[in-house]
């Protein structure tokens, strides 16, 4: 008989992303990765966030989708120094919720799931716009709308 893998009730509200499985590593290549940019959480991830506290910490992000479809944006930890802000800068920088090389949510059960699924041992070349869909919808974007509304410093 085969064993089948538990998956978050979480996750199952986003069926596109059944296929990954959350990866514990702590080398240099994944730690690393919060140094270059953060990760996204669902909007459900989000909310969690929210209700925690957590909401000047973070800032808004979107997904360039094609020119028939309109950008897709989410709240995801702020790049230190964007805190409250719309991300702008391509190059990306440092998860203001990383610290001393540990993703400071990690340990809390808090960590979004783009940062969950990634790792240095498979290529998930659909991960990031995968986790971007679990944010085109009204009530997401809604979200967004109201963190703007109640977080955003108005810089860019």
């Amino acid at each position: 008989m085969e064993q089948k893998r538990k998956v978050s009730p979480r996750i199952l509200e986003y069926p596109q992303l059944e296929k990954y499985v959350a990866i514990e590593c702590n080398c240099k290549s994944c730690t690393s990765m919060c140094e270059k940019n953060s990760c996204w959480p669902t909007p459900e991830e989000a909310k969690e966030l929210l209700r925690l506290g957590y909401g000047n910490k973070m800032m808004t992000n979107y997904f360039v989708t094609n020119p028939e479809e309109e950008d897709i944006y989410a709240i995801v930890p702020a790049v230190i120094g964007y805190e409250g802000t719309e991300f702008q800068d391509w190059f990306g920088g440092t998860c203001t919720l990383y610290k001393d090389g540990l993703c400071t949510l990690h340990d809390k059960g808090l960590k979004p799931s783009h940062g969950k699924f990634a790792s240095c041992k498979t290529s998930q070349p659909y991960l990031f716009e995968d986790i971007a869909k679990t944010w085109a919808n009204p009530e997401a974007q809604q979200l967004v709308k109201w963190w703007t509304r109640k977080f955003s410093t108005g810089k860019r």
